[in-house]
């Protein structure tokens, strides 16, 4: 896994983009995926648009934004937006539609992107993370959840319920044009 010196990560605001898994072992340019509001490698986009609105977007891909405050927003265009957070558990989150409230606990700021060949999508956590973990789901041996690397994670934090299982990847960036989705379930 590539190393990005905590200096070199600064907060700005970008245009849409797209994340996708690299782990030397298990995963390559696999897809990250918003699903009942988690983060997940191996399932597809949940997402939804009203029958009032006249051009829904495609939806069946997840994208999101960095802020030149350090946080991050899902592709949306949902009035409010949705909020990507890191949860007290550490599994990397976003809140539901119409709504930027982020539970007690919850951490929505050092989201930020590193700007090279190729794009990494960073979360530092006030200098207490080192980027992403993935941690199998017991329910499906082809799905794995997605959490930040805190050093406070233990085998009671995660959906596994071992955090030996879990995989460190990389979180590649690639632009993406125009709204993602309406609004991710």
């Amino acid at each position: 896994m590539f190393t990005i010196p905590k200096a070199l990560i600064k907060p700005s605001a970008s245009t849409p983009f797209t994340l996708s898994a690299n782990n030397s072992d298990v995963f390559f340019d696999a897809p990250l995926n918003a699903q009942n509001s988690s983060f997940y490698i191996g399932n597809v986009t949940e997402s939804s648009c009203p029958s009032t609105v006249k051009l829904c977007p495609p939806g069946n891909v997840t994208a999101l934004r960095t802020s030149a405050r350090g946080e991050a927003q899902m592709d949306v265009q949902v009035p409010a937006g949705q909020q990507v957070y890191v949860d007290v558990n550490g599994a990397l989150r976003y809140t539901v539609a119409h709504s930027n409230v982020i539970p007690p606990g919850g951490l929505n700021q050092t989201f930020s992107l590193f700007r090279g060949k190729p794009t990494y999508f960073t979360f530092s956590g006030v200098g207490k993370a080192s980027g992403f973990l993935a941690c199998p789901v017991p329910s499906n041996s082809t799905v794995w959840q997605v959490y930040a690397d805190l050093p406070s994670l233990t085998d009671e934090n995660i959906v596994s319920q071992n955090i030996s299982a879990c995989l460190g990847f990389d979180a590649l960036a690639t632009n993406y044009k125009g709204f993602a989705a309406w609004q991710y379930e």
